[in-house]
């Protein structure tokens, strides 16, 4: 059975801030069902953002590594008040919007010490579709998979929009494709 299922992979933060929650609501968790212990889970959370911190660090090194990292750092700990504070609370979609916006910002900044407009731009969509998604999500609309799927999507458009190669533009369409045969066994929520 293993400690976690493929389910649970990428969800350690979240996990353990959610897990007196989860202990009423979803007692089939892996903290509550005993197949993780808490402070496991926290420090591969914590140990997960760090990584991707040294990876960008890694990344950016000769082009700017201070914006760089600072993006970083905001990412970060916008996911960790996301996941600390997204149950019933009413700003939870915008936290994940900026989450999601930052991510283009920071791979902006890990490319390039200054961002281009069209990041900028390419962020504030994203935001803006992210919200949306979440509103969805929050409301159950039933095609909250395919609105998952979408981002792919959004990224592809900004490509062929503001970066016209193919490969990219293929890779971001190939997405959308994978993802939705994916969510034939994950649920996309």
């Amino acid at each position: 059975d293993g400690l976690v299922n493929s389910t649970d992979f990428f969800e350690f933060l979240n996990d353990f801030f959610d897990r007196e929650i989860d202990s009423r609501e979803r007692p089939e968790r892996p903290i509550p069902s005993g197949r993780v212990g808490a402070t496991a889970v926290l420090v591969a959370g914590t140990l997960q953002l760090g990584l991707g911190i040294g990876l960008l660090a890694a990344a950016s090194w000769q082009k700017g590594l201070a914006q760089a990292l600072a993006a970083g750092f905001a990412l970060a700990l916008a996911i960790v008040v996301y996941d600390r504070w997204h149950k019933k609370n009413p700003a939870a979609p915008y936290l994940m919007g900026l989450c999601r916006a930052l991510v283009y910002v920071v791979a902006g900044l890990a490319a390039t010490s200054t961002l281009p407009g069209a990041v900028l731009a390419g962020a504030a969509l994203l935001f803006l579709y992210v919200v949306g998604l979440t509103f969805a999500a929050r409301f159950r609309w039933r095609g909250i998979g395919l609105l998952i799927a979408g981002i792919s999507l959004l990224d592809a458009s900004l490509i062929a929009v503001h970066a016209p190669a193919l490969l990219p533009l293929l890779f971001a369409i190939g997405c959308f494709a994978l993802t939705r045969i994916l969510q034939r066994f994950v649920s996309g929520t």
